[in-house]
């Protein structure tokens, strides 16, 4: 592991509780379906991340445009002019 800390363990029969709760453990799919039509909190945050994720793809739309061709677009223009394409 490059760059990366090591993580102590008293020995190696106790190294997997030792680094238990360091690990973190993807649930099934159908475990994480059940997370997201169950709770009406987590559709939220399922919104509210994908506005963020967008909002941030077209910010580098807009810096990838400026590269381009030397002209600052704003990001929303670009969405609107693209939704028309």
């Amino acid at each position: 592991m490059i760059g990366g800390g090591k993580k102590r363990v008293r020995d190696a029969q106790s190294a997997e509780q030792d680094l238990g709760d360091s690990i973190r453990r993807k649930p099934t799919a159908a475990g994480q379906l059940s997370l997201l039509e169950g709770d009406g909190r987590m559709q939220l945050v399922l919104v509210e991340a994908v506005k963020a994720e967008m909002e941030d793809f077209w910010g580098a739309v807009a810096n990838r445009m400026e590269r381009e061709t030397g002209v600052l677009f704003h990001p929303q223009l670009l969405e609107r002019e693209f939704e028309k394409i």
